[in-house]
């Protein structure tokens, strides 16, 4: 960071929450406060998470797209069903709606618009590879900015490793957030109500995603 000249900051996410719900807020309340102490560049915010963080930027980053020029995940995970290693089906049906209002694999589409880097390590004994790999193919075919980089024989702890890499830090150096000229926003809850210059006022049927196309 001092090399390249950007700051990091690490928020606690109310320990053990994946960054979800308060966790998530968590993190907000973080940058805000960073924002008032430091001069920051609202547009070249990188939201980057490392393993249960690399499941929160994937959280946050299908949340509010609109606020992050790039979302970087290491040895995280996207998709509840592949890490639990069940059938969505096996599910209660409210159970379902709670994991998909949080979990990225189901809101993908909302990165439409966003650089997402997401890097693993083929030999992780945390989060296995597989998950990466689900997603990465789900998120090929959805997100045109998505790159998948896998490092052979890597275990979960890569985390120096992916950063002194010369092409990871070249990224991150090269994204600014842009207005998108459409977007399409997948929600389940009205706490999510919107992104970039488009908010619902309220759902019409609770317990089913709502679609916001502009």
């Amino acid at each position: 960071a001092e090399k390249e000249g950007y700051y990091i900051l690490a928020p606690f996410g109310r320990s053990n929450t994946d960054f979800q719900s308060i966790g998530e807020q968590d993190v907000f309340a973080a940058i805000d406060h960073f924002k008032r102490r430091y001069a920051v560049d609202e547009s070249r915010i990188i939201l980057v998470g490392i393993s249960m963080g690399g499941m929160g930027a994937w959280t946050i980053g299908v949340h509010y797209p609109h606020l992050f020029a790039g979302v970087l995940t290491v040895s995280g995970r996207a998709d509840y069903y592949v890490w639990q290693g069940i059938a969505r089906e096996s599910v209660a049906s409210y159970k379902q709606t709670l994991i998909d209002a949080e979990f990225a694999s189901t809101l993908l589409p909302n990165l439409k618009n966003t650089p997402v880097l997401c890097i693993h390590g083929s030999s992780d004994t945390v989060n296995p590879v597989k998950e990466a790999r689900f997603i990465a193919e789900k998120a090929k075919g959805i997100i045109p900015g998505f790159t998948y980089i896998e490092i052979e024989g890597a275990d979960h702890w890569l985390f120096e490793d992916v950063f002194s890499r010369k092409d990871t830090r070249k990224w991150i150096l090269e994204r600014r957030l842009t207005s998108p000229v459409e977007f399409e926003y997948i929600t389940y809850h009205p706490r999510y109500n919107g992104s970039y210059w488009l908010a619902s006022s309220k759902f019409i049927q609770k317990a089913m995603p709502a679609k916001l196309s502009a």
